[in-house]
């Protein structure tokens, strides 16, 4: 038998500065609502449709980018368990219902937890209010955005 070690740490992409860009900044300038200095993107050298894909089949619509962005920062599976934990067991609150919802999705309950964790020190006690907020926040940006034109 072999002792070789299998690592299963992802390793990063090789980033080319000269590899052609499938959208520039001013493409996404167009769909996302920061600019400089907090946009933190300059070009889209690769997109991922499954997590859109994914989205869409989970919501019944195309997201929102607000929801996107939840995404984003949960991932995929984490905006899934808050929004079922929002809509289907909002009245449990924070964690307990972060924790249903994990096990309705097939995660554990400490997937939950760690959802919840993450959500708390971004803009939210409680799934609703998290989602809430953030909807909030980029209804503004788009606001500002349409006063600019």
């Amino acid at each position: 038998m072999s002792n070789t070690k299998i690592s299963s740490k992802k390793v990063a992409p090789k980033y080319d500065p000269s590899a052609p860009s499938i959208m520039d900044v001013n493409e996404i300038y167009k769909i996302l609502p920061h600019r400089y200095p907090f946009a933190l993107v300059d070009k889209i050298l690769h997109l991922e449709e499954n997590k859109i894909i994914s989205l869409n089949t989970f919501l019944g619509r195309p997201p929102t980018p607000s929801e996107l962005y939840v995404a984003h920062n949960q991932g995929t599976t984490g905006f899934k368990v808050i929004k079922l934990a929002c809509d289907s067991y909002g009245a449990l609150g924070g964690v307990l219902s972060l924790r249903k919802a994990a096990i309705e999705l097939g995660k554990s309950e400490s997937f939950g937890d760690h959802v919840y964790n993450n959500m708390v020190g971004n803009k939210g006690g409680t799934p609703c209010k998290f989602l809430n907020t953030w909807n909030k926040i980029y209804a503004n940006k788009q606001i500002k955005l349409e006063n600019l034109v």
